[in-house]
């Protein structure tokens, strides 16, 4: 596949967000942009910038007076150069000088925006770095016995205390549930960024949380990921739920400066209920 330079990729980015990029770029901008933070961070800027105008600035109509002065201009503009003028102001044949000067007025009369990403560029999660991808890839090893965790204990202190004692440089998140089975543990590391993990199992289901410092998802310089409408759903409500996975349900959330990504086999219902509960 064709590699792309970041100047390339960030050049691409308005065309992205308007939809007037060929399918083969838009893969080639994804993959690019799901291996490198820099830019990812650019693109996941410059939506957001864009939903919170769409969503706080309203459509203006073109006031009746300026409607009409264009029109007059326009018509007497087809007269002088004998073209036919057709009722309600619709003209035939019209060149594209005067075309593009219509146009212009237009433009200016109306505060016009873009369409908003498609939902599949808005949901996307971009390469190993998403968070939630790495969430519901953990479990999925949990499950088969390939993540091994480093304590397991009835205690939920128990497991708040080992996660200290791993001088993880955030606040982590240690919830008791009640009829809890068994708590489990994992501290370590991705691209040099230290990761806490928490396991709970609930008689025959598991609910694992993801936990890093925020600081490592946000800033050009971000080692992770989410896709932008995580990003804005985290900024409005501090939460997030992911509908996409097609066997775990997933949520997302923002609790005392970290990032949480939780991935379970529980019910959605019930998931919610667990993680309501501080």
């Amino acid at each position: 596949m064709p590699t792309v330079t970041c100047a390339e990729v960030q050049d691409l980015i308005g065309p992205m967000l308007d939809g007037s990029v060929a399918a083969q770029t838009k893969s080639i901008f994804f993959d690019h942009i799901g291996s490198c933070g820099r830019c990812g961070r650019a693109y996941d800027l410059e939506y957001l910038a864009k939903i919170l105008v769409q969503s706080n600035a309203p459509r203006v109509e073109t006031p009746a007076g300026v409607r009409a002065s264009i029109l007059r201009a326009l018509t007497a503009e087809r007269l002088q150069a004998g073209v036919g003028v057709r009722a309600r102001g619709w003209f035939t044949r019209v060149p594209a000088p005067a075309y593009a000067a219509v146009l212009g007025a237009i433009l200016l009369a109306y505060l016009v925006f873009p369409l908003p990403p498609s939902s599949e560029d808005l949901l996307r999660h971009v390469g190993e770095r998403d968070i939630m991808t790495q969430a519901t890839s953990n479990l999925s090893l949990f499950q088969n016995g390939k993540l091994i965790p480093s304590m397991t204990s009835c205690s939920p202190e128990s497991v708040y205390g080992y996660l200290l004692s791993q001088r993880v440089p955030f606040k982590v998140n240690v919830r008791p549930i009640e009829q809890c089975d068994a708590y489990s543990a994992i501290v370590n590391e991705y691209n040099g960024v230290k990761l806490a993990h928490v396991v709970y199992k609930l008689n025959k289901d598991l609910l694992y949380v993801y936990q890093v410092n925020k600081d490592e998802t946000v800033g050009d310089d971000a080692h992770l990921s989410m896709p932008g409408a995580a990003r804005l759903s985290l900024k409005n409500t501090g939460w997030y739920i992911d509908e996409q996975h097609p066997d775990f349900n997933v949520v997302l959330w923002e609790e005392n400066g970290t990032i949480c990504a939780a991935a379970s086999t529980l019910s959605k219902d019930r998931m919610m209920a667990v993680l309501a509960v501080r």
